[in-house]
């Protein structure tokens, strides 16, 4: 999947310095990457992977959750979520936002809205 991501303002090398997988303040689920850059950081992702489905009552999984979490683990090179501290991957990003997250040496890239958009949310 090589989809590039609309008008970055660079692309840039970056180190995964840190990773979240879990629930945030509000009790969602989400992921993040914070990436470390030369000049700063910044953080990548941040995506909701559930939702609540009020006639079960319950919380449940986004279709595109494991499939995204899935080809981040792919990009970076690593075999698990927890190996991902560390790995080097190229970013392209605006001030405010990481569009994509690309492989070191190979072109390939994951565009975090198209990758969404392509499995639906709910």
């Amino acid at each position: 999947m090589s989809m590039e991501p609309e008008t970055p303002d660079e692309i840039k090398n970056a180190i995964i310095k840190s990773t979240f997988l879990g629930l945030e303040d509000h009790g969602m689920f989400i992921f993040g990457l914070e990436l470390e850059y030369a000049n700063g950081n910044q953080m990548a992702g941040t995506y909701r992977l559930d939702y609540y489905n009020a006639k079960k009552d319950v919380s449940m999984s986004q279709p595109y959750a494991i499939p995204l979490l899935t080809r981040i683990i792919e990009i970076c090179g690593a075999e698990k979520w927890e190996d991902l501290t560390g790995e080097m991957i190229r970013v392209k990003a605006t001030q405010t936002e990481v569009l994509a997250i690309g492989h070191i040496i190979r072109e390939e890239w994951l565009v975090f809205k198209e990758f969404v958009k392509k499995y639906g949310s709910m």
